[in-house]
């Protein structure tokens, strides 16, 4: 990770943790506490939000946006697009193929795979080991769980997730949980 960022211009990596303040993570300091810290701390800092809750990782992205640049964080894979946003995390051993296209703030987790021609929606989470075929369309917000496969050309709904393991193949066009081989919507069950 510090070998990418540094050859972005970054010359140190934070962290900003109320429980961590004053300690470090991977050697690296967690000087800060809150966003107040970071937003006081001056506009020379790049920063990318790793929170793992969608909604939540866009409200603080969208806040620190206001007065600092986001960085993008690339650790050692196969990525083979020019086309991520601000941002985004592609996590180790993850692959994103010729014109693939990573909204902001998306993580695309450990092991986990963007074929080609893929749009993959801003602030979305594909898991480890996640599948994403070619051509497959995934919006806003949404959760690819750890395995799940989404088969190429399908589409995937804002707001959508994808259980672990699920196989979707055919599009989802609505928001909810998913899962199953095929994925089909969870129902609710009243208590």
């Amino acid at each position: 990770m510090a070998s990418q960022l540094t050859q972005a211009g970054v010359r140190s990596i934070v962290f900003c943790d109320h429980a961590l303040q004053g300690q470090s993570v991977c050697g690296y300091p967690v000087p800060f506490a809150s966003v107040q810290d970071i937003l006081a701390a001056g506009s020379d800092l790049r920063v990318v939000v790793t929170l793992g809750d969608n909604e939540r990782r866009r409200q603080l992205h969208e806040r620190l946006a206001e007065r600092i640049a986001s960085a993008v964080i690339i650790e050692p894979g196969r990525v083979y697009t020019d086309h991520i946003a601000e941002g985004t995390q592609i996590l180790a051993g993850a692959v994103v193929n010729v014109e693939a296209r990573i909204g902001a703030g998306t993580i695309i987790n450990t092991n986990a795979v963007v074929e080609h021609d893929c749009s993959v929606g801003s602030f979305s989470h594909v898991a480890p080991g996640a599948v994403i075929g070619g051509g497959a369309v995934v919006g806003d917000g949404v959760l690819i769980g750890a395995g799940a496969v989404v088969l190429p050309g399908v589409r995937v709904a804002s707001g959508a997730i994808v259980g672990g393991g699920a196989l979707v193949a055919r599009d989802i066009s609505h928001g909810g949980t998913w899962t199953g081989v095929p994925a089909r919507p969870q129902q609710r069950v009243n208590r």
